[in-house]
């Protein structure tokens, strides 16, 4: 892929992989990082961009966020400068063993997204979604 390609291309990330790369680096981190640096286009929902927030949230992860140089504030208000939020997305019922899991896909068909890249199985089961592929953090960085 040439450059000029990568910098256009939109991507959905799970809530796990922004978590999983925030906190714990290795491959999330790259792709993270990446889309801090306007690799790529980052996309989220209402829904998707609340799940994150909440997320960040639990008492599991109180002790990680207290080990990051910024706060979770900063984190976020810097993301969302460099994202793409779709404002409606459709209902979409697709994965009924964890209907939450839905919400990455109505994200990426309603912000015509190039990728959604998950580590979540309900996700990655589907290989693809409306022509979308889904991938691992790791298939994802290996395309580059």
């Amino acid at each position: 892929m040439g450059k000029g390609k990568i910098k256009s291309m939109k991507v959905v990330l799970d809530t796990n992989v922004i978590i999983s790369g925030l906190f714990w680096k290795g491959i999330s981190g790259k792709i993270l990082e990446d889309t801090l640096q306007g690799k790529y286009i980052l996309c989220f929902s209402k829904s998707t961009l609340s799940e994150l927030k909440q997320v960040l949230a639990y008492p599991k992860f109180q002790s990680a966020i207290k080990n990051l140089s910024f706060s979770v504030e900063d984190f976020l208000f810097v993301l969302i400068q460099k994202v793409i939020i779709v404002s409606k997305t459709p209902k979409i019922n697709f994965i009924k063993s964890d209907p939450s899991d839905n919400k990455f896909l109505a994200c990426a068909f309603s912000s015509q997204a190039n990728f959604i890249v998950s580590g979540d199985k309900h996700l990655l089961e589907l290989k693809t979604f409306q022509d979308i592929p889904i991938l691992t953090p790791k298939q994802f960085v290996d395309l580059k």
